[in-house]
């Protein structure tokens, strides 16, 4: 899914930057504005970024690149058209040897081989990690259920595993479901809850957090719980002097997701308060550990 997404948003780039090229050559603004018409957030991203020298630079490419994932209609026809039509043929077929996606190639691979300017040069060589980032494999809450569709029917057919990767990437409108707000609102009214009511007002480390009303008090009660003993608290402070935020997402099946490059830990809806605790304080300790060999590597490379 990498290697396609970025394959598709890289030839979007190349698209406006050579429409850019013939306007700055010839005069010649039909193709440019055409394209204006066709995406304008691809085209404004790229634009944005123009200076005086009229070249094409990368900070160009990467804002016209990312502007292919900025824009819904794009993404959701693309996995309409090669993601959900694409299984629901093979499953649809009882033929699993015809099997959708591709090569498991690094970010670093897929940018370094297909995103590169008119010299040759990677556009993506100061974050070749770009291919990581949870928005760019995201997916619509179609495609999961149609993945979903699609290996259960290839279990059933041939006994395989589930590939339950797919369960845990970020779902784009993956907004509470019935079930889990049933099972929320049913959380936060509960007698453990009313008795921590005004301590849970606000969280003892109070990260950044990106969801709902009732999710960010959920998350202060299990933030709360956590910092009832002492080292614990600390290794929360370290996660939020790290820049961390929390959020929560419909997950798979992981408790929790550490996203590095946008200092992110996502926890799973579905899981109890106790699981959400003991991963959240994991993935808090993971970050110490990574901070800490920082600040030694620091402080050798002084001395």
């Amino acid at each position: 899914m990498k290697l396609y997404r970025a394959a598709e948003a890289d030839a979007e780039a190349a698209a406006v930057a050579a429409c850019y090229e013939i306007k700055k050559n010839t005069g010649n603004n039909a193709p440019y504005a055409a394209g204006a018409d066709r995406d304008a957030l691809i085209v404004s991203a790229f634009s944005s970024k123009a200076d005086e020298s009229g070249k094409v630079t990368s900070a160009m490419l990467r804002a016209a690149f990312n502007g292919w994932f900025e824009n819904p209609s794009i993404t959701e026809e693309y996995e309409r058209s090669y993601l959900i039509e694409e299984m629901d043929a093979v499953a649809k077929s009882g033929d699993f040897s015809k099997m959708p996606g591709g090569q498991r190639l690094s970010s670093r691979q897929i940018v370094e081989t297909y995103c590169t300017d008119a010299d040759g040069k990677c556009y993506w060589s100061t974050d070749p990690d770009v291919m990581e980032e949870r928005d760019k494999l995201s997916v619509g809450s179609k495609t999961r259920k149609s993945a979903e569709r699609f290996y259960q029917a290839r279990l059933e057919k041939t006994g395989r595993e589930k590939d339950s990767t797919y369960a845990d990437l970020k779902v784009r409108d993956g907004g509470l479901s019935a079930r889990e707000g049933a099972g929320l609102l049913k959380r936060v009214f509960s007698g453990e809850y009313k008795q921590t009511f005004f301590r849970d007002l606000k969280a003892e480390v109070d990260f950044e957090k990106e969801c709902s009303l009732l999710e960010k008090r959920r998350l202060n009660h299990i933030v709360n719980n956590v910092c009832r003993d002492a080292c614990a608290k600390k290794e929360l402070e370290t996660l939020k002097r790290a820049g961390y935020s929390l959020t929560m997402e419909s997950l798979g099946k992981a408790v929790s997701v550490r996203d590095p490059k946008n200092k992110v830990v996502v926890l799973a809806r579905r899981a109890s308060d106790r699981e959400l605790q003991t991963a959240l304080l994991k993935e808090a300790k993971n970050v110490a550990i990574l901070e800490n060999a920082m600040t030694r590597k620091a402080a050798l490379s002084r001395g």
